[in-house]
């Protein structure tokens, strides 16, 4: 009895050893082919290098339950259309192509799909990754769910020659030295990494981080995923390479220690969208005389942060696209920097812009342009527009809330520079503000075109030439170091209750100026304007009155000083002849005087109004018959009197003939 219960628990204990063994093998599970085939171990370490898949066979390998596959090289092969997935799910199980003191690739390719799963905390070791090896190769690598990850020591080819595809979803991670992502000429590469969480890092701080070498790479970094980057990101890098990187959703973030390339000798895109980020160091947009590189920047809160000089046209060509709210920041902007290059950048829609902490440069000596649109800006510290000779700069700032901010000094073309190839200009309600000088340097025909828009400067300096054109618009400026011609637009001295200092000579043709009157102190209270000689040729006075002041009888405001000496003041505002009454308030008149200050000034004085008799041009107190000669006179003339505004509209033209004719008929 006793020797029967104790073989009744050894049977008892055997079959539940065999049970727990069996359990513990299925957690390696192939349906197909492996060479070696499998051995039933867990861990299982075969000796040699392991092929999962064969000509014929469709292969599905599985690592589960915390089991482990080492080895010394590891290649998932599919063959003739049928397919190899090796997939390594659950925590703790591992796929190592590494042993100590040998080199273990993993390698994904042949002619049928090649596929490595990586779920649910699953890992994979290997020193290189290498995704559709050959022309003909096809692999796909899915690290999917948190604390999945693929660990490569060494480097990462997303299709070498081949096809390979990489998905880094829900948590998943990779970190790998170095990776190239459409390595060979032909090779389509793609890597999507998407969801928070999701991450990819590239820790090399000694080999470039590659996208289209010399095939197509493509880049995705999607809903908050992370991608980091050890050195430099060359997208588009040779003459056949085609690099696209895509940064979009809220979170999303491409984070790359030293510079980026778009387009060295290749074609390099990068666009970040819907409040995705990207920050760098130095980046570069047609580095090499054969690359052609484009950034966008779309949606509110998307960013490219540029610690220093983002160069848009180094020897090749490149564009900027900045719009829907999107922003750029940089240490400096350049655009078209070397002789042949061609350089854009376009800001567009409200809330977009560009925002250096140092200085911009349109045009250095290639081809470049800036275009802030549709309530865009641009800000900087200081600026040039076709700096060297042969150089080609414009900047264009159009539509309503359009703005470029200069702190300091923007430069126009450079002292002996031939060449008319900078422009700037300002139209339909944008505006420029330059706190230091406009600096137009040789240049004529001007440079700068004002259209509808204003400009605001410090000092406007044109000594060689007429750099400014107002046709539109609202100018002002504190000093001038050349001469002024106004052709149109509206000239605010100072702007508000300044003085503006010409150093030559103040010629208006058309348009009109404007001064703000709140007291007397010129330059403080109103506004004045010094000049070495004064013509007026045209053009209409407007006087503002602010901060509530009435003037009082025998006020007198000194609006424009001539500075000449005994030369007088050269014509006068339109409809205002020597001794005009231009505006009544609070019951005094205004008169004007060209004679006034030292004898050449222009010069209001308060007066009494007088009883005004509509009609009395001749003044004698009567409107009659005797008044009509003077009023054809003034009609004639072009001038104001405001006897003969008949009709009181504020001018004296043809329209007032009718109200004339009644009120000598006793209207």
């Amino acid at each position: 009895m006793y020797k029967q219960r104790i073989l009744v628990a050894l049977v008892a204990i055997y079959f539940l050893g065999a049970a727990k063994n069996q359990n513990c093998y299925a957690q390696i599970s192939v349906t197909g082919t492996t060479n070696p085939a499998y051995d039933g171990s867990d861990p299982w370490l075969p000796a040699d290098f392991l092929n999962i898949g064969f000509p014929g066979v469709e292969t599905q390998f599985t690592i589960a339950g915390g089991s482990e596959v080492r080895n010394v090289g590891i290649s998932i092969r599919g063959f003739d259309g049928l397919g190899t997935t090796c997939t390594v799910t659950g925590t703790g199980s591992k796929l190592v192509s590494n042993v100590p003191g040998n080199s273990g690739d993993l390698n994904l390719e042949s002619t049928g799909p090649s596929i490595l799963n990586i779920e649910n905390g699953g890992e994979a070791v290997c020193d290189d990754c290498i995704i559709g090896d050959s022309s003909f190769d096809t692999g796909e690598i899915n690290v999917v769910g948190p604390g999945s990850k693929l660990m490569i020591e060494q480097a990462m080819f997303v299709a070498e020659s081949g096809t390979g595809n990489v998905f880094i979803e829900s948590g998943g991670s990779i970190e790998t030295d170095r990776t190239n992502i459409g390595l060979n000429f032909q090779s389509v590469g793609l890597v999507s990494i998407d969801g928070a969480g999701s991450s990819w890092v590239n820790s090399s701080s000694t080999v470039d981080f590659s996208v289209g070498r010399a095939g197509a790479g493509t880049l995705n970094v999607s809903g908050g995923a992370l991608v980091e980057v050890g050195r430099d990101a060359d997208i588009g890098e040779f003459n056949s390479g085609e690099g696209t990187v895509n940064v979009s959703g809220v979170g999303s973030q491409w984070l790359i220690a030293q510079d980026i390339f778009l387009g060295l000798d290749g074609t390099g895109i990068l666009s970040i969208s819907d409040g995705a980020m990207v920050c760098n160091r130095f980046s570069w947009l047609g580095r090499d005389a054969g690359g052609l590189g484009t950034a966008s920047v779309s949606g509110t809160g998307s960013l490219w942060d540029n610690s220093l000089t983002l160069r848009i046209g180094s020897f090749g060509m490149g564009s900027l696209d900045v719009n829907s709210g999107g922003g750029v920041s940089c240490g400096g902007l350049d655009i078209g920097i070397q002789s042949d290059s061609i350089g854009m950048a376009f800001v567009d829609g409200v809330g977009s812009e560009i925002v250096s902490s140092g200085s911009i440069a349109i045009g250095v000596n290639g081809t470049g342009s800036l275009e802030i649109s549709n309530g865009g800006t641009v800000s900087c510290v200081s600026g040039t527009i076709g700096q060297n000779n042969l150089s080609d700069g414009q900047i264009t700032v159009t539509g309503a809330s359009s703005q470029l901010n200069v702190t300091n000094n923007l430069s126009l073309g450079t002292f002996g520079n031939t060449m008319s190839g900078a422009k700037l200009e300002i139209r339909d309600g944008a505006e420029v503000v330059v706190g230091g000088t406009l600096g137009l340097l040789n240049f004529d025909p001007p440079c700068v075109r004002l259209d509808g828009g204003a400009l605001r400067v410090g000092t406007l300096e044109q000594q060689f030439g007429i750099g400014l054109e107002m046709v539109d618009g609202f100018f002002s400026c504190t000093a001038v170091n050349g001469f002024l011609e106004q052709d149109g637009a509206v000239f605010q001295p100072d702007n508000s209750n300044g003085t503006t200092q010409i150093d030559f000579n103040y010629i208006m043709n058309a348009g009109s100026v404007e001064f703000e009157i709140g007291g007397t102190m010129a330059g403080i209270e109103h506004d004045q304007l010094s000049a070495g000689s004064v013509d007026i040729n045209g053009g209409f006075l407007d006087i503002q009155f602010i901060n509530g002041f009435q003037p009082t009888i025998g006020q007198q405001f000194l609006i424009v000083e001539n500075r000449s000496g005994s030369q007088p003041t050269n014509g006068s505002f339109n409809g205002l002849p020597e001794g005009a009454r231009i505006t009544c308030i609070g019951g005094v008149d205004l008169f004007i005087s060209y004679i006034g200050g030292d004898g050449n000034d222009v010069v209001l004085t308060a007066m009494a109004t007088p009883t005004l008799v509509l009609g009395d041009v001749n003044q004698d107190g009567v409107a009659n018959l005797l008044d009509i000669e003077p009023f054809i006179a003034v009609i004639n003339s072009g001038g104001y009197q405001c006897e003969a505004d008949a009709n009181q509209d504020g001018v004296v033209n043809l329209l007032d003939v009718e109200d004339f004719i009644a009120i000598l008929n006793g209207g």
